[in-house]
């Protein structure tokens, strides 16, 4: 099957609703024809080898390959000079596997795609709305929940902010980087009795957070760190095309995270 055909075959499963400028060919042409396939939360170094290693002629990852948000610090002449970029970007030379980013269609859409994966690995007693809300049938307390997210998802660390022995049952989903805002919004929507995020700012919603723990205002928030937020949606997503794409075979790499 060419690139292009299972890109067109993703878009039109997860079709966007809102402008869109994160998804493209990071490298490579989308005229190759493919069997197989690696999918992966970001195309780090080891997970490029990896991809390699096995074979694979096309990547799809979630988030960027080159970190151009450095541009904003470095400027563009330091940053296309920096040795980082330019070892990676002979990496991805030499291993010669066109890679796709998927990130706006999976996010931007009736069904937050992402959301949705963390949602069915998790596999709870409870009903999705299909973008950030999951509730479960029968309340838990955070720790409880807590010992669940670890092992179901596999995760080195969660960080915790608030009251253990709370009971919950409306979940808001902000996992990625969502941003400060939308998790401070969550965190005071009616009805909300945990959010769970991927990363935010400390010194910011953090604080904002242990203050109310302290004052006795009844919030929790869960950090379980970016990739560890939302690679089980990937893995969603890599199911998805061994189940819908004849003549592919995509495996899901690893990634890990960051923290270890």
């Amino acid at each position: 099957m060419l690139i292009r055909d299972i890109i067109n075959g993703l878009n039109d499963w997860s079709p966007i609703n809102r402008a869109n400028g994160n998804d493209f060919m990071i490298y490579g042409g989308s005229d190759r024809d493919v069997s197989k396939i690696a999918v992966c939360m970001i195309a780090t170094p080891n997970v490029l080898r990896k991809a390699k290693e096995l074979g694979a002629e096309f990547i799809i990852t979630h988030e960027p390959t080159f970190h151009e948000s450095l541009k904003r610090y470095n400027g563009e002449d330091n940053y296309f000079n920096d040795k980082v970029y330019l070892a990676k970007k002979q990496l991805v030379k030499e291993i010669d596997i066109p890679i796709y980013r998927f990130h706006d269609y999976s996010h931007f859409t009736e069904v937050d795609k992402i959301n949705a994966g963390f949602v069915k690995k998790l596999a709870l007693s409870g009903t999705f709305d299909g973008q950030r809300t999951f509730t479960l049938d029968t309340p838990v307390t955070v720790y409880e929940l807590e010992s669940e997210i670890k092992n179901k998802l596999g995760l080195f660390h969660i960080r915790f902010i608030g009251k253990r022995n709370k009971r919950v049952k409306n979940i808001s989903l902000c996992v990625g980087a969502c941003g400060d805002a939308c998790v401070y919004n969550e965190l005071n929507r009616e009805g909300i009795d945990l959010v769970i995020c991927g990363e935010v700012t400390e010194y910011s919603v953090c604080e904002y957070v242990r203050d109310s723990a302290q004052l006795g205002v009844d919030m929790a928030l869960f950090l379980l760190g970016h990739m560890g937020s939302e690679r089980a949606g990937m893995e969603y997503v890599c199911d998805h095309i061994n189940s819908t794409m004849s003549g592919i075979k995509a495996i899901y790499i690893e990634s890990d995270e960051v923290y270890v």
